[in-house]
């Protein structure tokens, strides 16, 4: 079984842990100590252990972390398919380590780690959230009629002419994902309706994870909103206000409410998530940052 050990520095770069140039650039060739874990400690770096072609090891110290070196580990974990990822954080008592079996565990456990420091895990908000009242919502909101029609469906999913009567009431702006084991969140079916910097992107990305969008920081942040809706097995509504980076366009600022309707096939857990949005540019959640 093949392994390798990598280092991601403050600058976004990878390096074999071994490499000399690295040394060289830090100066450290021939110094008597630890050289990967001094640059995990003290210079912000990221540690990776790969094992084979689904294990991995992830080392680093939240209180220290590179921004940059945060994004390109994200990156990374997003092209991995892993089945088991030990995460190992510094902090003032020592290595904290922690083993799971879905991506989305692991990154819910670095970025965790990150807010206990009073880091929130993007570093500069680019996607902020805040959960809402759907009770809250006028009647003739599209996503309080979605919300009500859902309940007449008892939750349970029945099928493409159940979700073609959603598309109406949402004016077709909405994303079907399947729940995969594992955690993971695929893409079925959309609307058109929805933004066309989104609609670029789905085109392409039917069968594909949420979190392999071209923002992945925003992508992540999705599968964890979906994630605790799915565990929930009940609707939720959120205000979002969000940086995205869109492919093949400008990094733009996205204000909406977010409604998240989990459905089953006479299961008990959910095994289709639709999203649903509308535009809303009053929402605001950065003038508290």
């Amino acid at each position: 079984m093949s392994s390798s050990a990598l280092l991601i520095d403050d600058r976004g770069r990878v390096w074999n842990s071994r490499s000399a140039e690295l040394r060289s650039e830090l100066q450290c060739l021939g110094a008597g100590f630890d050289f990967v874990e001094y640059t995990i400690k003290n210079l912000g770096f990221v540690g990776i252990g790969k094992r084979g072609s689904s294990a991995a090891t992830i080392k680093l110290r939240p209180q220290t972390v590179a921004p940059i070196a945060f994004a390109r580990l994200i990156h990374w974990l997003s092209e991995e398919r892993l089945a088991r990822t030990l995460v190992s954080v510094y902090t003032g008592d020592g290595w904290q380590h922690s083993l799971h079996g879905t991506t989305l565990a692991a990154y819910r456990a670095i970025t965790a780690a990150i807010r206990a420091t009073n880091r929130d895990g993007n570093f500069d908000h680019d996607v902020l959230s805040r959960p809402a009242a759907i009770s809250l919502l006028p009647q003739d909101n599209p996503l309080r009629q979605a919300f009500e029609y859902w309940r007449s469906l008892g939750g349970e999913w029945k099928g493409s002419a159940k979700l073609s009567e959603l598309g109406k009431i949402l004016s077709n702006r909405y994303v079907l994902f399947e729940l995969r084991a594992g955690g993971e969140f695929i893409v079925r079916e959309f609307g058109e309706g929805l933004p066309e910097c989104a609609v670029a992107w789905l085109r392409w990305a039917i069968g594909q994870r949420v979190q392999d969008q071209p923002d992945k920081r925003y992508g992540w942040s999705c599968a964890l909103a979906y994630e605790a809706s799915v565990q929930s097995g009940t609707p939720a509504l959120q205000d979002v206000d969000a940086y995205v980076q869109w492919w093949k366009r400008e990094r733009q600022r996205r204000r909406y409410k977010r409604l998240l309707l989990p459905f089953s096939e006479g299961t008990s857990l959910p095994t289709y998530l639709l999203s649903a949005s509308v535009e809303d540019p009053s929402i605001d959640l950065r003038s508290a940052v």
